[in-house]
């Protein structure tokens, strides 16, 4: 693929799609990817929260989690603060943003916490957004998405 396609890719709606290559192309023998889209999403004051479709990845015991989101506005910080919906007090655990192309992020979950969102198909990601906001679920274009690689348990 010439780069010019590339770059014309990372300027459309096949951003997404692209990452996930990437990481699927990346992943070590005998893993397994998969890109979990976006199913809901609301917010609450500073506090985003994002439903995966996470049936594609039951009974997996995974090994990394990437949440990616396009901001809309605002300063993007190093770190995020990222929770569980259904945990009884909210523990917030930090997790770390890298800048992607075209206003896309990338926070990389901890691994506890990708693997709680798998296995309860009705809890959520609680994203705190201090300083910045991203687009909403309602356009195809930054819909956000969350990639996991693993294995599947037994």
């Amino acid at each position: 693929m010439s780069f010019e396609i590339v770059r014309l890719a990372t300027k459309s709606f096949l951003w997404p799609f692209l990452i996930f290559a990437f990481f699927a192309a990346a992943q070590p023998a005998g893993s397994s990817s998969a890109s979990l889209p976006c199913t809901g999403d609301q917010v609450e004051g500073n506090v985003l929260s994002l439903q995966f479709r996470t049936s594609l990845v039951v009974n997996w015991r995974l090994e990394k989690a990437l949440l990616f989101v396009h901001v809309s506005q605002g300063r993007t910080p190093a770190k995020a603060a990222v929770s569980r919906a259904k945990a009884k007090q909210r523990g917030w655990q930090t997790a770390e943003i890298e800048v992607e192309a075209e206003g896309w992020i990338r926070v990389t979950l901890p691994p506890e916490l990708g693997q709680a969102l798998v296995e309860d198909e009705d809890d959520r990601l609680m994203l705190r957004l201090d300083g910045f906001q991203i687009h909403p679920r309602a356009g195809l274009l930054y819909v956000p998405y969350l990639f996991v690689e693993g294995k599947p348990k037994g």
